[in-house]
């Protein structure tokens, strides 16, 4: 369906949501893009007729997003969220603020008496030395870190290093927005990532509930380049947890074949599970026994086999 008629065809209301939000779109974006949503919109339903649909259950982001991809071919994650230890929060009062004019007024107790230098002295400054170029051939192991390859040598990979090398290199049947932004990476163990992991997460499940195998596969796309980027600090292995337990829990136990999220997901928990192991939030998850620890264990076993 070309664009014009896209924009020219007659709007449709979604109510989005427990909050019930009202997004009105055009219906020719829905039908294009979704075979399930097009029998709302052009069926013999009564949605069809009224011209309304109530998306209940689904977020009201996660339903912006899709409308974001519908019409633009991409769309944005959100930020992660800072946590802030409450030590480094105000909080004190008058009596910190009382501290602090203090600390001020003996730290410029050292200028009393000073009334500035005579004469400034020119300062010759060397320029900067040029920084050395990358190694010729260099291949990127663990959490960013390099290891030079000496030409007509071989190295051999660790088996967690040969794990997350294949994981990086995971590619996705899409077609990439026209313009592919990475993912910014979390540098504190202060930056919480767990709702960037689950707005793809969720529109990964919305997207396979609505066949928009497109979007599907965006999604998981920028769910993988995030996880990429993303640094494992131990503070931050409950982001992880947190999207497993969604995932598991929104996504199908297939026959024989295991869901693509859940294989992704996954598989990044097993390239890093000497740091999620003694998190008591993943053993928690874990005791808790289902397809997730069945998943688990049957791909810890494959590698090491």
């Amino acid at each position: 369906m070309s664009y014009e008629k896209i924009v020219t065809s007659k709007p449709y209301t979604f109510i989005v949501g427990p909050d019930r939000a009202v997004m009105i779109v055009h219906s020719g974006m829905v039908s294009h893009h979704s075979a399930v949503l097009d029998k709302d919109v052009n069926g013999d339903m009564v949605e069809a007729k009224t011209g309304v649909a109530v998306l209940d259950d689904i977020e009201v982001g996660t339903f912006a997003r899709f409308c974001e991809w519908g019409y633009t071919g991409d769309y944005k994650a959100v930020e992660p969220e800072i946590l802030l230890d409450s030590s480094m929060i105000g909080g004190g009062g008058s009596q910190d603020e009382a501290k602090l004019d203090v600390l001020i007024d003996d730290a410029l107790s050292v200028f009393d008496g000073f009334d500035g230098p005579a004469e400034i002295p020119a300062v010759v400054i060397d320029p900067l030395p040029t920084p050395s170029p990358p190694p010729a051939e260099a291949l990127p192991l663990v959490n960013g870190s390099y290891a030079s390859i000496p030409r007509g040598k071989k190295i051999k990979l660790t088996l967690k290093q040969s794990q997350w090398l294949g994981f990086k290199k995971l590619k996705f049947d899409i077609d990439l927005p026209p313009i592919d932004i990475c993912p910014n990476a979390n540098t504190e163990p202060c930056e919480d990532y767990s709702q960037v992991f689950l707005c793809h997460a969720r529109l990964y499940v919305f997207a396979d509930r609505y066949d928009t195998e497109p979007l599907r596969e965006l999604s998981k796309h920028k769910l993988h380049r995030s996880l990429v980027a993303f640094t494992l600090y131990t503070e931050r292995v409950g982001d992880i947890v947190a999207l497993l337990r969604y995932v598991y829990a929104n996504t199908p136990d297939r026959d024989h074949v295991r869901d693509a999220l859940r294989e992704l997901v996954m598989q990044y928990v097993v390239c890093h599970y000497d740091k999620m192991a003694p998190s008591e939030e993943f053993l928690s998850l874990m005791e808790e026994g289902g397809a997730c620890v069945r998943d688990c264990f049957s791909m810890m076993l494959t590698i090491v086999n």
